[in-house]
This record gives C-alpha cells, sequence and structure tokens, in this order.
C-alpha cells in the first residue's frame, strides 16, 4: 500500500480484508474504506466504495485538453511542463507521456492555479512541484521526469522567487 501512495497520493484505496491487523497503516495512508470479510451480500459497500472512487477522480482539478476529437481530463499535479513551439502546445506528464495539440500558452496559463505554474519563458510553463532545481548558469529548471525547461534571463530571479515561495508554502502547509 506504501508503494501505491507513493505513485498516486490522492487514488482512492479501499482494503477488503478479513483481519483488522492493517487497520492503523490503512489510517495512516489514507485508505478510503476497511471492509471485513465475509463480504454480506445486499450491503451496498462494495458500491459505496466505488461510488466513493468515482467521485474523488471527478472532484480532481484537472486541464481539459481535446485529443484525437475527445476531451482528455489531465490532473493538474500530473502536468510536468507545458512547451509551446508555434501554435502547437507540447504537454508532458510525470509518466513521460507527452500530447500535443493545438493553442496559446496564454490561453492555458489562465487555466492553472498560479500558485503551481509558472511562466518561466514565452515558450515554457513548468508545474513547480516537478522542479528539482534551478541551474542558474544554463537559466533552467532541471525538471525531476527529466529535461529542463528554459527561463528568461531577466525572469531568474522571479523564477527563484517563484520556487522558494511553493517549496515553503508546501512545507506550511504539512
Amino acid at each position: 500500500m506504501e508503494e501505491i501512495r507513493s505513485q498516486d497520493p490522492d487514488v482512492p484505496i479501499a482494503f477488503l480484508t478479513s483481519s483488522q491487523d492493517h487497520a492503523l497503516e490503512g489510517y495512516r495512508l489514507h485508505v478510503n474504506r476497511y471492509i471485513l470479510k465475509p463480504l454480506r451480500e445486499n450491503t451496498g459497500e462494495v458500491l459505496e466504495v466505488i461510488r466513493l472512487a468515482e467521485k474523488a477522480r471527478s472532484d480532481r482539478p484537472a486541464l481539459h485538453i481535446r485529443q484525437d476529437g475527445e476531451e482528455i481530463a489531465l490532473r493538474f499535479e500530473r502536468i510536468v511542463f507545458l512547451e509551446q513551439d508555434n501554435h502547437l502546445i507540447r504537454l508532458v506528464l510525470s509518466n513521460g507521456s507527452q500530447f500535443t495539440f493545438p493553442g496559446k500558452l496564454d490561453s492555458l496559463e489562465e487555466e492553472l492555479p498560479k500558485s503551481a505554474f509558472f511562466r518561466c519563458h514565452k515558450s515554457f510553463l513548468v508545474n513547480l512541484a516537478h522542479v528539482k532545481g534551478i541551474d542558474k548558469e544554463l537559466c533552467v529548471f532541471a525538471m525531476d521526469a527529466g529535461g529542463a525547461a528554459h527561463i528568461r534571463r531577466r525572469s531568474l530571479r522571479d523564477a527563484q522567487q517563484a520556487y522558494s515561495q511553493y517549496m515553503f508554502d508546501c512545507t506550511r502547509s504539512q
């Protein structure tokens, strides 16, 4: 269960077990439900867990894009960065997958939370949660998923302040 939480801290988890031995660990790792075996028919416990999971999933803030004719919701925390090249946006996720679609960063920037996303260059918008550090010489954000996002030289101080403020806010909220 610890590994599941390390991969996705928000995924709904339900324990189906015949033992209460892991109840405290489940509480620590924010398990949504703890169901004891044997399951009784018509109790609705499993359906309730599924409904709670669906609600939790739909309540997560996300960026909605169109890809191949269908709308896709990409949770903010999974977005590493967005890069604009002419009129195309390349969006990179934490699992390495990428989406390319027509658009402008200016319009997408309005949809993203300002506390977590920073416009570091006319072509780059980064999720500060995925920044590993700042290389001042190269003037880039080093990203935890690999790669780098360019920072405008004149915006380097602003980038450092935004990153420091983000880290401070994260530490304070824990």
